[in-house]
């Protein structure tokens, strides 16, 4: 693990785990911030990042994916 330390960074996850946990909106927002820190500074250097292309019918509404990549169909609905 490296060294690398930043309060900014820190106050933007602490902000996106606690009060804009369940405003995904800013909560992605503070995240982006967060990542562009994290790159620009190199505290971290990604070698990999998981990409995964899907097609979606347009008829299918509120269908959800996770950052894991996985669906979730509880609120999904065809239109």
């Amino acid at each position: 693990h490296g060294q690398w330390q930043n309060a900014d960074y820190d106050k933007l996850m602490a902000k996106s785990n606690g009060a804009d946990a369940n405003n995904p909106t800013a909560r992605f927002k503070d995240m982006t911030e967060a990542e562009q820190l994290l790159v620009n500074q190199a505290g971290a250097i990604p070698l990999y990042q998981l990409v995964a292309a899907r097609m979606v019918n347009p008829k299918i509404h509120d269908l959800k994916t996770s950052p894991g990549n996985s669906f979730n169909f509880v609120y999904a609905y065809l239109k």
